[in-house]
């Protein structure tokens, strides 16, 4: 235990070594020394040339499957400098790009890596921004200014950038209709005319494994998959408040319908 130079372990009263995860850094020294090999890391560094090196062994394959290279997260734009180079070279050299964000980041990150992105993958899932700040601890307001700047760009031809908005449809959050009816409100008057798709992402109860496997509580624990009818429900309310349906779907599991 004396490896944790933070005081993350400890010793319970079973005698078992305890880890706590709100003082843990993610070091990893306890990780080296683990005699049991029962910690272990799960993330890894990269190099701009190392990360390069992957996507050239991926090269032929993405060529011919018509594929490319997705940065996601957690939030790529915390590390805008090095996502900006990495897609700057990818996009150079041939491949399809895509950035998938949440949108909250500063204006200058998400600008810097436009132009060297092929489809924006943007992330609307609450409009009231009050509810916003309850359930993600942040507002939603640099989000939906961020989007109207994007659209501005692809509106503009500064960026030959496809946009679509992914709305997350989770139990109790953002899945009712007057919040799905309000988003397509602010993507009618804000982005209608250069969003191609707006994609309705059904709630994956899959997650309960990284949770557990992190020791931590999650509170959408025993829900359920969302039913076809649910979704197709929804999907109806986002096309009449976006006003075209054609650019709305569903994607993800669904379970039948009783």
């Amino acid at each position: 235990m004396e490896v944790c130079t933070h005081g993350a372990l400890s010793r319970g009263s079973d005698g078992r070594v305890v880890l706590d995860r709100k003082v843990c850094t993610g070091c990893g020294d306890c990780v080296l020394v683990c005699p049991s090999k029962s910690l272990r890391s799960i993330n890894k560094e990269y190099s701009l040339e190392s990360l390069m090196e992957i996507v050239d062994r991926e090269r032929p394959y993405m060529e011919r499957s018509g594929g490319g290279v997705t940065v996601s997260g957690g939030e790529p734009l915390l590390q805008s400098a090095f996502v900006t180079e990495f897609l700057k070279i990818c996009h150079e050299s041939g491949l399809h790009t895509a950035l998938d964000t949440s949108g909250f980041a500063p204006h200058s990150a998400l600008m810097k890596v436009l132009p060297h992105v092929d489809l924006l993958l943007y992330d609307v899932k609450i409009a009231d921004s009050t509810v916003h700040k309850e359930l993600t601890a942040v507002s939603n307001e640099l989000i939906l200014e961020n989007l109207e700047k994007a659209a501005d760009y692809i509106r503009e031809g500064w960026v030959k950038t496809q946009l679509w908005i992914r709305t997350p449809l989770i139990p109790g959050a953002t899945d009712s209709p007057e919040n799905i009816s309000r988003i397509g409100a602010i993507l009618s008057e804000v982005a209608v005319d250069v969003i191609e798709r707006w994609e309705l992402c059904a709630f994956n109860p899959l997650a309960e494994e990284k949770y557990d496997r992190l020791g931590l509580d999650w509170p959408y624990r025993g829900k359920d998959m969302m039913s076809v009818d649910e979704t197709e429900s929804l999907q109806r309310v986002a096309a009449e408040a976006f006003g075209d349906g054609k650019r709305v779907s569903v994607t993800g599991l669904t379970a039948v319908s009783p």
